[in-house]
């Protein structure tokens, strides 16, 4: 029988990303794809340029250890560029911790860019299009500065 098929599977996910949720300040979502060996759960900060974490979760450590992996693995992907061996253990409690810190690293990390100069935005009397830029266009900035200016535009 697949993972997916198993009468608890549903609520074995639902619970971890409870967890997770709880551990975390961001909004973590069920993410199972059946082609994976095993469930996950996921906080997408921004889909269109696959920016999330995503943590892997086998339901017993017997299915884990039948694919020779740890029960609980974490992907980060920031802009499209994908760590697949973020992190890996068997403690869930550390899963969901880990889990939690790379979700406020990726908020911390990640700064959009703007490419259609029609979807820029306004910021005291000035239309930005890159906000890793400074309002002149001349300076970089650092995902911190740019929140600091711009905040959550």
């Amino acid at each position: 029988m697949w993972w997916f098929q198993r009468e608890d599977c549903g609520e074995f996910y639902s619970k971890l990303c409870a967890d997770v949720n709880e551990a975390s300040s961001n909004e973590w979502k069920v993410s199972n794809y059946h082609n994976d060996a095993c469930g996950s759960v996921c906080f997408y900060l921004d889909n269109d340029t696959e920016t999330y974490v995503q943590l892997f979760a086998f339901m017993t450590k017997e299915d884990a250890d039948l694919e020779g992996l740890e029960m609980f693995a974490i992907t980060y992907s920031l802009n499209g560029e994908t760590d697949y061996d973020t992190w890996y253990g068997d403690s869930r409690d550390e899963a969901c911790q880990r889990a939690a810190y790379f979700a406020n690293k990726l908020r911390e990390e990640y700064c959009p860019t703007i490419e259609d100069e029609d979807e820029g935005f306004e910021h005291e009397g000035v239309w930005v299009t890159d906000r890793t830029k400074s309002p002149c266009g001349r300076f970089d900035l650092t995902p911190e500065q740019s929140r600091e200016i711009y905040g959550d535009k």
